[in-house]
């Protein structure tokens, strides 16, 4: 997940803002590993999905965000409803510059008594989870459960106390400028680049903070820190400092990166709240949860379009591999079709030497007059007469004859489809957007 401990903070100031002391109206679950709440606040209706997906944790903010719940209704979506829907939100709170946005909400308990509850959503990868916890930080249900055999330190089930994540034991940006250089930078590892040097030292950053501050300080993100020169280090401290001083201040500036200038070329590459001058080609939002929430409808609509190329692209490939099968099926019954001619010589050759023919025989040699009277030898069935042996050969002419122009007329046709199929294949490989993919699902 591209969002780090930075863009969080500015995500939770944001949420606090629009949000807090809004009424919590309904909440669904759009998939297995995401809930969507139904915020009303101040006049305006919103709605926050917040997705655990190991693969890619999600996080979006909208008005209309146009998602079905599933049904029948999950159990973990049955336990938030019955103890958060009609909740007031008090706060979004969250262990500074953690990827963690933790809800506290005010509601009402079987007794009519006023009681708060906290949902927890941890942004943290195959690790991430979404937690029910009541005021005691007693846990009631969680998206997924972990017990002492997948994790020691933290068990997540229903009645336990929730533990939070690990703390990173890394200086928090609004602490960096109160600390030396070799304060500041003391984790890192003798091979470590300038990326690595950065994000390893400094609570909630990431590898595009690393790179950002080795730019700053006009310097190759990839040198090794430990050949910086005592200047070449100090300027790698002073870029850092105009950073965290930018976060601790909320200077933000929340943008999407693009690796190209061009809209129909440009490929998304990365966002952030803070401002990133090493990559060039950006598109700048009025709020990160709007920049945030744009990022996640971009990848969803290229994991769509990627995931749809590629059932189209398994779906052609086994036409094509029927295509072909037929094909080379059909390819046989010509083969077998186009000894049609051999038979009919037989059955000819046959007649126009019955009187030379003695019955009981196996086999019979006789001049082939359409070949300079050649000697051919011909099987015959000694159960029959050589007369009949003629018209079992004129029959198996006459089946291989039917044979051969069925298979001409069926390899034209399978040589037909697999051409356009190969073409089709072509155009998927061109198709730029979902609607090339659906245009050709269409064929």
């Amino acid at each position: 997940m591209p969002v780090d401990g930075i863009v969080m903070k500015s995500i939770r100031s944001e949420l606090n803002r629009d949000l807090a002391g809004g009424k919590l109206e309904r909440i669904i679950m759009s998939d297995r590993h995401t809930i969507v709440l139904y915020f009303y606040n101040r006049g305006r209706k919103s709605q926050l999905l917040l997705g655990s997906n190991p693969s890619l944790p999600e996080l979006r903010f909208g008005e209309n965000l146009k998602l079905k719940s599933l049904n029948p209704p999950p159990a973990f979506l049955l336990t938030l409803r019955k103890y958060l829907q009609g909740a007031r939100l008090l706060a979004v709170d969250a262990p500074p510059y953690e990827r963690i946005l933790d809800f506290t909400f005010e509601t009402m308990d079987e007794l009519g008594d006023l009681s708060e509850k906290r949902l927890i959503v941890e942004f943290m990868g195959r690790v991430g989870n979404t937690i029910l916890v009541n005021r005691s930080g007693v846990i009631h249900t969680a998206l997924r459960h972990v017990d002492h055999s997948v994790n020691r330190y933290r068990e997540i089930l229903p009645a336990h106390p929730y533990v939070a994540p690990p703390p990173q034991n890394k200086p928090i940006p609004d602490a960096i400028p109160s600390l030396m250089r070799e304060e500041i930078f003391r984790e890192q590892k003798n091979n470590d680049n300038l990326e690595k040097a950065i994000y390893k030292n400094v609570a909630g950053f990431s590898p595009a903070l690393g790179r950002e501050t080795a730019f700053r300080a006009n310097l190759d993100s990839e040198r090794i820190f430990s050949s910086l020169t005592e200047a070449e280090q100090e300027r790698l401290r002073q870029a850092l400092l105009t950073i965290c001083q930018e976060i601790s201040e909320e200077e933000v500036s929340p943008a999407l990166y693009y690796d190209a200038a061009s809209t129909a070329e440009r490929r998304l590459i990365d966002l952030h709240s803070v401002r990133l001058t090493h990559l060039p080609y950006s598109e700048t939002y009025a709020t990160t949860l709007e920049a945030v929430s744009e990022y996640f409808v971009q990848i969803k609509a290229v994991q769509a379009f990627k995931s749809k190329m590629n059932a189209l692209n398994r779906s052609l490939d086994e036409q094509i591999k029927r295509a072909m099968r037929k094909r080379e099926l059909h390819e046989e019954d010509r083969a077998q079709g186009k000894e049609a001619e051999k038979y009919k010589l037989y059955g000819e050759l046959l007649l126009s030497n019955l009187h030379a023919i003695k019955d009981s025989r196996s086999n019979t040699i006789v001049q082939n007059y359409y070949d300079e009277n050649k000697e051919i030898e011909i099987e015959l069935d000694a159960r029959y007469s050589p007369a009949d042996n003629a018209n079992r050969y004129f029959d198996k002419y006459a089946r291989n004859k039917r044979r051969l122009e069925q298979a001409e007329k069926l390899l034209r046709r399978d040589m037909a489809q697999l051409s356009y199929l190969e073409s089709i294949k072509v155009n998927l490989s061109c198709a730029v957007d979902m609607e090339d993919l659906l245009a050709i699902e269409d064929e």
